[in-house]
Parts: structure tokens; sequence; C-alpha cells
């Protein structure tokens, strides 16, 4: 079979290869593989081992980056202790590894490894790849930043608390793919946020304060004051202008949450995917074979 993964370590025990055990039964049909930098060991492996044989295309993000194989010993009094005994490489030779546990700073903290002192490898097809940060995608598709409202409304329990009535009021709901929470239900989200007097923090206006001080501290604030003024007014958070703002964001979080508790994790993640730029974007490279075949060709430079 074709190896997957080696261990590479201090002592030969430490050491070990892992080859494929069956025939595959297709070689030929287009894959392509979703990651983020929450995918981490195991999948991450995966992810890296089919990009160095050119078997798929990776979309996504940079992944975690944990290449480091670990034991557990036995302590007294039924302690255990995770020893790190290898790491991970994958066919092009590569680690994945982000973080450089040998090289510290002043205070003791590791740090990722700069892409500058990463090396480079090859994919069977001849495709640059490299180790040291991760495995880095095909073609990246950036992760939109959470709004800062919707960390506090699930922080807060108020999504968690919203579902849990709708489950009441509804026996059954369309399935996973289909269902949409809609305008009429949102409002009713909405009510209910202002009903319980939530509070939540931009950190905006916590800089811009900061910023202010600094300023006033240093003797720049009557010149600036006029400016800071305009700023402050434009940066002071509006809860009915922010619920309507990122609504789209807090529909989807709100929608996962429901549907969790119809079709569980399956259907999560279903409710998950319906809009996924990630995999908007794999579905368009599976529909293009030209595409498909030009990203796993070597004369494409990433």
């Amino acid at each position: 079979g074709k190896t997957i993964v080696t261990t590479q370590g201090r002592t030969k025990q430490a050491e070990g290869t892992y080859k494929t055990l069956r025939e595959p039964l297709d070689t030929e049909i287009p894959v392509t593989v979703l990651v983020n930098n929450g995918t981490a060991s195991s999948s991450e492996i995966l992810a890296g081992a089919l990009q160095d044989l050119d078997r798929a295309v990776i979309v996504g993000t940079r992944t975690f980056g944990k290449g480091l194989v670990q034991i557990p010993r036995s302590l007294p009094y039924g302690g255990n202790l995770k020893v790190t005994i290898s790491k991970y490489y994958i066919p092009s030779g590569r680690c994945v590894q982000a973080v450089d546990y040998k090289q510290r700073d002043e205070e003791g903290y590791a740090g990722r490894l700069p892409d500058s002192l990463t090396r480079v490898f090859y994919t069977e097809a001849g495709r640059e790849v490299r180790d040291g940060g991760g495995v880095i995608p095909d073609l990246t598709v950036k992760l939109e930043p959470i709004p800062n409202i919707l960390f506090y409304l699930i922080n807060d329990n108020l999504v968690f608390d919203y579902a849990t009535n709708y489950c009441l009021k509804h026996l059954t709901v369309a399935p996973a793919a289909s269902f949409v929470l809609s305008d009429a239900d949102y409002n009713d989200f909405k009510t209910m946020v202002k009903k319980a007097d939530f509070k939540y923090d931009q950190q905006s206006e916590k800089t811009l304060k900061t910023l202010k001080e600094a300023a006033d501290f240093e003797g720049y604030m009557e010149n600036a004051s006029i400016e800071f003024e305009a700023l402050e007014k434009k940066l002071k958070h509006n809860l009915d202008y922010d619920l309507d703002y990122f609504s789209k964001d807090i529909k989807n979080v709100i929608s996962v949450e429901i549907i969790k508790r119809y079709y569980y994790q399956c259907g999560s993640i279903i409710q998950q995917l319906k809009d996924d730029d990630g995999l908007r974007e794999a579905v368009k490279i599976l529909n293009d074979p030209e595409r498909y075949k030009g990203m796993l060709s070597a004369s494409v430079k990433r």
C-alpha cells in the first residue's frame, strides 16, 4: 500500500510507518476536502496526505498545525502525564507542526514557526508544498469574522433560550436542508432580546476610550476633540441597528441551534453547510474538471 504517514522520534520505538491496507475503490473521481484552523491531528494528516498524493484539492483556511505524537504515562494517585515522543510526517516528507517548542522567547513562550523558515517539499506530481505551519489549502477561502454582538447573544444563552421556546411551539420542522428561519420568527427573537435588557460591549468603543485617554495624557485632546466626538457617534452601538445589520449571521446561528434539537449533530452540520463559502467553492471546483486537473498540476504555483 501507499505510505500515508510516518512517525519519527529519538528512539526506534517512536518510529513507525502507516500504509493503506486495501486497494482503492476509485482513483479518478474528483475529491475536495474542506479544512479550517480547527482541522488538527488525524483530520489534518488525512488532508495533508491527500494533498501530497495529489488526490484531492484542499479548500478553506490553513489548518491548526498539530504534528506531535504523545503517549500517556501513569503517575501515582491516578494521575497521567502526556509525553511527546515523535512527530508525524506525511508522504512528501514534511511535518505539519506549527509551534516550534525548541525556540522560545525571553518569557519562555513557544511561537509559531515563521513562514520564512519553512522548507519546500514536493507532492507526487511535483507541486510545491511547505512544512511547519499546518496544511495550506490549494484554494484559500477566508472565514468571515464573528460579529461581537453574536458572541454575547450566545454567551448570555439568548440563542439557546429562543431555540428552546421555539421547539416548545413547533412539534416538527422542515428537514435541515430546507429549513429557513422566517422573518416573523426573527422578529420574535429581537423582541425577546430587547425584553431581556440585553447588554453587550463593542471592542471599537473600548479601543476609542483607551485612545482618548492616551491623547488626553499626551496633550492632543484639545485639538482632536471634534474628531473624537464624531468618531464616538459613528461607533456608538445601537441594538436595533446591529440586530438588523448582522441578521444573516444571527439567523444562521439560531437555525443551527433549532435544527440541532430535531435532527441532532447530522442536521446541525447540514444546516451550517447551507451557507458555507468553502463548500460553495469546493462544488464549483468539482463541477469544473479542467480547473480541478489544473489545480493538481505541477505548473500551478500556490
